[in-house]
C-alpha cells in the first residue's frame, strides 16, 4: 500500500507492526530500507525510472519515496506493498537541518538522490545524508550537465584572488565534494560520466555508467510488424511523426514546430502528434497556430501509455537541447520505430546515425527538416532502420538487465 503523509508524519518503514518470522519462529532479518529523495514538478523520464526501480526491489528492500515537490508516484505504485510515498514541503531555507530531519526521521539504510535536473540537491543534503547514520548514499544522474565554468584567465592580483576564492572555485569544490561524499554516482550515459569525472572532479571508481532501458515485455511485444497508420483529411494513410517530451524549454519543441513548418511548404501528407504537457504548452500551441500547422500537428497532452501512438509512428523525433539518455527513444526503438534526435548528451549512444535513426546538430531547424523529409520519402530505409533499432535495444537496453545493475549498486 502506498501512503501519503504530511511533513510531520513520524511513522517509519512499512508494516512496522508485523515482525517477519522464519519457520523456526525467530525474527527474520528485516529487509534494508531505501529512502529515495525526489523533487520534481511532474511525472517524466526520471520519475518513470524510479517507479521501475522500486517495483523491482520487492523482496530485496523496503522503499520510501520522499517527494519534495509533487507526488508523481502514488498512482503508479498503489499495488506495491513494500513502497511508501511521503509528501514533504520543498526545502528552500535552513537546508542542512531540514534534510537532516528527514533522514533521521526515517532512518534509512540507503539514501538515493533521484536527479532529473543537475544540481538539484545542495551540498548540505549530501553532508546530511552521510552523517545521519545511513550506510550508503547513491545518486542517479539523468540529465547531461553543462560544461564546467572556465577560469577568466586574467593576470594580476585580482584575477588570482578570483581563481582562489571566487564563485567558480567554490562551485567546483562543492561539486567535487558531492562526488566524493556519494558512495556511487550512476550516470545514464557515458558522455555524462566523462563530464563529471573530467570536468567536475568526480572520482572515476565511484562514477559509473548504466544506460536507461526499455521494458521489452511491454513494448517489443506490441510491435508485431504491423502499423496502424494515421490518416489525413481525405482519409488516406499518411506519414506519422510522434514526439514524446515534456513541454519545457529544454525539449525545444519550438524547434520541431519550425522544422515542420518548413517541411509543410513541400510536403503535407504527414501528421505529427506531440505527447506531453508542461509550462510551454500555451506558447507552443500559439506558435503552431501562427505557423498554420493546426491541421497537421496535434497536442495530445500527457499520456500514461504511449504504445498506441508508437504503433502509428513512422518516426519518433526528439529535438532537445540537453538530454541524458532519453527513455522515450529506447521505448520507440523497442517497437521498431526509427528515431531522429539532436546530437546532445547520450542520444548518440542509443541512436546510431544512419543505422537506427538520424542525428542532427542541436538547434538546427534545417537539419531537422531534412532528416524528417529524408525518412518521409525513403520508406525502405525507414523500415531497415526500424528493424536495426529494435535489435539494438534488445541487445543493449533491456530494462531487466539495467535495473538489476542499478539495484546491485544501490544495495552493495
Amino acid at each position: 500500500m502506498v501512503l501519503s503523509a504530511p511533513e510531520n508524519d513520524t511513522r517509519v518503514g512499512l508494516d512496522e507492526t508485523e515482525e517477519p518470522t522464519q519457520t523456526t519462529g525467530r525474527p527474520a532479518q528485516p529487509l534494508p530500507l531505501i529512502l529515495v529523495l525526489s523533487q520534481t514538478p511532474e511525472y517524466g523520464g526520471t520519475e518513470k525510472h524510479v517507479v521501475e526501480l522500486v517495483r523491482r526491489l520487492e523482496g530485496r528492500a523496503r522503499c520510501i519515496i520522499v517527494c519534495l515537490a509533487e507526488d508523481c508516484y502514488s498512482r503508479f505504485l498503489g499495488q506495491c506493498p513494500h513502497v511508501r510515498v511521503v509528501a514533504h514541503a520543498r526545502i528552500t531555507w535552513a537546508k542542512f537541518p531540514r534534510y537532516w530531519r528527514i533522514f533521521t526521521r526515517y532512518r534509512p539504510d540507503v539514501i538515493v538522490f533521484a536527479k532529473g535536473i543537475p544540481h538539484l540537491f545542495p551540498l548540505s543534503a549530501y553532508i546530511a545524508a552521510r552523517l545521519c547514520g545511513a550506510r550508503r548514499l547513491v545518486c542517479i544522474e539523468q540529465l547531461m550537465w553543462d560544461p564546467a565554468p572556465q577560469s577568466d584567465g586574467g593576470k594580476g592580483l585580482g584575477s588570482l584572488i578570483k581563481r582562489l576564492l571566487g564563485w567558480r572555485t567554490r562551485f567546483l569544490l562543492a561539486k567535487r565534494l558531492q562526488g566524493r561524499l556519494a558512495h556511487a554516482t550512476i550516470c545514464v550515459s557515458e558522455a555524462l560520466r566523462r563530464r563529471l569525472t573530467m570536468e567536475y572532479g568526480y572520482p572515476e571508481h565511484r562514477t559509473i555508467t548504466i544506460h536507461n532501458g526499455a521494458d521489452l515485455r511491454c513494448f517489443a511485444s506490441e510491435h508485431g510488424g504491423r502499423r496502424k497508420p494515421a490518416v489525413d483529411a481525405a482519409g488516406s494513410d499518411c506519414f506519422t511523426i510522434v514526439c514524446i517530451a515534456r513541454l519545457s524549454q529544454v525539449k525545444r519543441i519550438d524547434l520541431l514546430l519550425d522544422a515542420l513548418s518548413m517541411l509543410s511548404r513541400s510536403q503535407r501528407d504527414w501528421r505529427c502528434f506531440i505527447l506531453g504537457s508542461g509550462p510551454k504548452e500555451r506558447e507552443l500551441r500559439a506558435q503552431a497556430t501562427t505557423l498554420n500547422l493546426e491541421t497537421l500537428v496535434t497536442f495530445v497532452g500527457h499520456v500514461d501509455d504511449v504504445r498506441p501512438y508508437l504503433r502509428m509512428a513512422d518516426v519518433v523525433v526528439l529535438s532537445s537541447e540537453n538530454e541524458g539518455l532519453p527513455l522515450s527513444l529506447a521505448e520507440a526503438m523497442a517497437m521498431g520505430v526509427p528515431c531522429i534526435a539532436s546530437d546532445v548528451g547520450g542520444t548518440g549512444e542509443i541512436v546510431c546515425h544512419g543505422r537506427t535513426g538520424l542525428l542532427f546538430t542541436s538547434g538546427s531547424v534545417e537539419e531537422l527538416c531534412q532528416a524528417i523529409g529524408y525518412l518521409l520519402i525513403h520508406e525502405e530505409e525507414r523500415r531497415r532502420m526500424g528493424e536495426e533499432a529494435k535489435q539494438w535495444v534488445h541487445e543493449r537496453f533491456d530494462i531487466e538487465r539495467v535495473m538489476t545493475r542499478v539495484s546491485d549498486v544501490i544495495l552493495a
